[in-house]
């Protein structure tokens, strides 16, 4: 978990998002799914260890 963001840092989901997963609907289930993929335009990704992940090189 980012501290600062409060999201997970591999998923993107929070943890009241992590901790419900198992009783929501499949609806609420797509929506948070929507919500972490619009969370992801404005977060870099990063590592296991927190730290942001670097560029893969042009092929």
């Amino acid at each position: 978990m980012d501290r600062a963001s409060g999201l997970c840092i591999g998923c993107l989901r929070t943890i009241k998002e992590i901790g419900a997963w198992r009783t929501m609907t499949m609806a609420e289930k797509r929506a948070t799914v929507a919500a972490c993929a619009e969370r992801a335009k404005n977060v870099a990704p990063r590592g296991k260890d927190g730290a942001p992940l670097e560029p893969l090189p042009n092929r």
